[in-house]
């Protein structure tokens, strides 16, 4: 769940990360995060600042464990169509390099430590 009142939101990866992870996802229709949640599909979308809606749509996955796994299935595979591993994995890269006094190596090394941790954690 990603409730926020304020425009410009920071937990729209986490959100990816929780669809990532075939998890249903209910939030709150501020910022970026209806972006990343195809409404009634990957997840749900409740209006800011209305406690009564967050806590049906909670209560809504509480109680309909098919909901809960349609979201997540479908979430996942969404996640998976539009974000290309190997294109994120480049673009860390990229920043890490253009942020990084040690240059390209030390941004691939860096890049490939946070994988392997990443792939022994299962999520991947």
């Amino acid at each position: 769940m990603a409730s926020s009142r304020v425009e410009r939101e920071s937990l729209v990866v986490a959100v990816i990360e929780a669809s990532a992870c075939q998890l249903p996802v209910v939030v709150t229709n501020v910022g970026g995060l209806p972006e990343v949640v195809d409404k009634d599909v990957t997840g749900l979308v409740v209006p800011k600042d209305n406690p009564e809606a967050l806590a049906a749509a909670l209560h809504r996955l509480v109680v309909k464990r098919d909901l809960r796994e349609e979201l997540g299935r479908a979430g996942r595979e969404r996640v998976a169509s539009l974000y290309d591993w190997k294109e994120s994995v480049d673009d860390m890269i990229d920043l890490y390099e253009r942020h990084s006094r040690h240059g390209r190596v030390a941004a691939r090394f860096a890049v490939e430590n946070l994988l392997d941790q990443f792939r022994s954690t299962k999520h991947f």
